[in-house]
């Protein structure tokens, strides 16, 4: 092989590992609530949203074993736009509605928090635990489960889980749609306004 020939493989195999770079670049390193200084925080990147949805619709369908009776409502992390919100309400299944101040009262599943490192990802969920309770008035009680997913360049699913205790992780804040909508018609108006 020739000096202009080993120069021409050494740069195809300098693209194609910066190809592959990019390629697991795009699939994610976030966390989420915020951590200063360690990884990116947005929940709106699509690999974000795909990893609430796999968790959600896990333990949704873990929970109530086929389609709901009756409608549930998913707190996201605050910053969701209200697009994304409802359109991964939608991606969960039938019954499922984006947390508002007119369905506060229905049962809520909560993602507390989630870590995504490439193809893995660990989240934090909460479900409602109506067994308890057993639909009496006052404070929801919740359990935690703790998912590792795996995915990226495949959809992401549950690959093993770890229940916690009823009662031992609390709930996030509240993060409505209407809120969310409120938050993008400012922004926009905001955008108008400067011309941009």
């Amino acid at each position: 092989m020739n000096a202009r020939s080993r120069h021409a493989a050494g740069r195809i195999l300098s693209i194609a590992a910066l190809a592959a770079g990019t390629l697991v670049g795009c699939v994610g390193y976030s966390t989420w609530p915020p951590v200063s200084g360690t990884a990116f925080a947005n929940p709106n990147s699509a690999a974000n949203e795909e990893i609430m949805i796999a968790s959600l619709a896990w333990i949704i369908e873990r929970d109530h074993q086929g389609p709901l009776a009756s409608p549930v409502a998913i707190n996201l992390p605050s910053g969701v736009t209200a697009l994304r919100y409802a359109r991964m309400a939608q991606k969960i299944g039938p019954n499922v509605e984006p947390l508002s101040r007119a369905n506060a009262a229905v049962p809520i599943y909560h993602i507390v928090e989630f870590k995504v490192r490439g193809s893995d990802a660990e989240v934090i969920v909460l479900r409602p635990a109506t067994e308890i309770t057993q639909g009496s008035p006052g404070e929801p009680v919740y359990q935690g489960y703790r998912l590792k997913l795996s995915g990226g360049f495949d959809p992401w699913h549950v690959t093993w889980f770890k229940p916690y205790s009823v009662g031992t992780i609390s709930a996030p804040p509240l993060s409505y749609i209407d809120a969310a909508a409120g938050a993008e018609v400012e922004t926009a108006a905001v955008e108008d306004s400067s011309g941009g």
